[in-house]
């Protein structure tokens, strides 16, 4: 007699024997279809999700939900992703002699910067990205698209970052040893900003995981769902993409968090404006620029030419953006769309305002007393009057720049024409060639009745640009000075 047992029954029929104890049909619990409604629409927002990242998501929008019933909704309803396959890891070849300074314990932003560079197809032809990370919040705080695989492509990722973050010296610049970055015009840009630099092993990928876990979600979340017509599609995509990661891409890593806001939680804790703990204790510090917030501007570079865009919360804030950009090296131009969003705690009225600026600028000793008037207008201040120097007129600007609830500033004072003092031509000339940072050489200088001076000539950056306009106004009898010099 035979026994009939279920093990007998999976063979004969080639089933599992789990199916013999499956329920006929899945029991479907309360509230199973809004939330499968809900994980469609962060999938349609966010497609490279994972059961993981969804419920987080959820639990973001106060739904009680464990990470095991999404997992269990998203199989049901085919809503899973499924992973590209993993190349075969063929490394350990020597490390050479260049060093890998990575392996370091993050206590601040601006300490280890991890850079590399992939490729996308845009119709018939191959388009190259570079990117550069923040390694401490996993920000995207650099990128560049070429159509070629230049050491320019690379630079152009470095400048962004420069402009964004005003790093002190001391950095780590992570990256593999492609020859883009070991090319001598991209180490002496590393050398000149005073960055040490860090090598991963020859073949090694895993010595660099941040920043290739980033660019394979680039590739799975915006590169696989797009069909780009030309290279300027491909970049607004991909820059669209990377602003909304850096602004709502949670990471585990960053306690559930965006980079974006665990920098302004971890920038809140170290100034002390706020009673939250700090995102890690390991992760304490201090700014590296108090004057600039630079958490809500967004730059953009393009064949040398900056653009920055986004919200600062006072007129000082986008002045200091302002000049962090100029003091880059390599940088022609400047776009500036840059609008200041007072917080509550800095609104004033225009009488509030127009009474601090004359209170100012009456207890500043290197102003003569009322010499310069004052009016605002919908938070946006302009001083006239006349003022002896130069340095005068530009001083009284400065200081009614920093007030509390200041949108911009107009600076309509003169500076009144006075006899010329001697050569003013040969001592602005002198001037040049005493300065470390101007080359006199490539500068032209007119002088016209009434003290006016024109330059004309080639500069490198924006820095020597305003230093030689500075160092003409410091020469007697000079009253105005007009560049019409060329940063190239």
């Amino acid at each position: 007699m035979v026994r009939l047992t279920t093990t007998l029954f999976s063979r004969a029929f080639g089933i599992a024997r789990s199916a013999f104890y499956r329920p006929i049909e899945s029991k479907v619990r309360r509230g199973d279809s809004r939330l499968v409604a809900v994980i469609k629409e962060v999938l349609l927002k966010h497609p490279d999700c994972g059961y993981r990242q969804v419920t987080d998501r959820l639990r973001q929008r106060r739904l009680a939900i464990n990470a095991k019933r999404t997992l269990r909704l998203m199989r049901a309803h085919n809503l899973q992703n499924k992973p590209p396959r993993r190349p075969k890891y063929r490394g350990g070849h020597a490390a050479g002699n260049l060093p890998n300074l990575s392996r370091i314990v993050l206590t601040a932003p601006n300490q280890l910067w991890l850079t590399d560079i992939t490729f996308l197809k845009v119709r018939s032809r191959w388009i190259y990205l570079a990117v550069l990370l923040d390694a401490f919040s996993r920000r995207c705080i650099g990128w560049a698209i070429g159509s070629n695989i230049t050491t320019e492509l690379t630079l152009e990722a470095l400048r962004m970052a420069l402009v964004l973050r005003r790093p002190k010296a001391g950095l780590i610049h992570h990256s593999d040893r492609g020859s883009q970055y070991v090319s001598s015009e991209y180490q002496g840009a590393l050398i000149d900003s005073g960055f040490q630099q860090s090598f991963s092993r020859p073949g090694t990928p895993t010595d660099n995981p941040v920043c290739e876990r980033f660019i394979g979600t680039v590739k799975r979340g915006e590169i696989a769902h797009r069909d780009y017509i030309d290279i300027d599609h491909a970049r607004a995509s991909i820059g669209a993409f990377i602003k909304d990661y850096n602004q709502d891409r949670l990471h585990s890593s960053l306690g559930k968090r965006s980079p974006m806001e665990f920098e302004r939680i971890y920038r809140q804790a170290a100034l002390g404006h706020t009673s939250q703990a700090q995102p890690d204790v390991s992760r304490a510090g201090s700014t590296t620029d108090p004057s600039l917030d630079a958490t809500d501007i967004s730059v953009g570079t393009k064949n040398g030419v900056v653009t920055m865009t986004g919200m600062v919360r006072t007129y000082a804030e986008k002045i200091a953006a302002e000049h962090a950009v100029k003091r880059v090296f390599g940088v022609r131009g400047l776009a500036e769309e840059l609008k200041v969003e007072l917080p509550k705690l800095h609104e004033r009225t225009d009488a509030e305002i127009v009474a601090a600026a004359l209170n100012i600028l009456k207890w500043d000793a290197s102003l003569p007393r009322d010499t310069v008037t004052v009016k605002v207008e919908d938070k946006w201040l302009t001083l006239d009057g006349n003022v002896p120097w130069e340095f005068q007129r530009e001083h009284a600007r400065h200081m009614v720049s920093s007030l509390i609830g200041v949108r911009g500033v107009t600076n309509q004072i003169t500076v009144p024409t006075r006899p010329t003092i001697g050569d003013v031509k040969q001592k602005i000339h002198d001037t040049f060639v005493r300065s470390a940072v101007i080359d006199a050489d490539k500068l032209s200088i007119e002088t016209k009745i009434g003290g006016t001076v024109v330059l004309n000539g080639s500069v490198h950056s924006f820095n020597e640009q305003e230093s030689a306009i500075r160092a003409a106004y410091s020469v007697p009898g000079v009253t105005r000075v007009e560049s019409h010099t060329q940063v190239i």
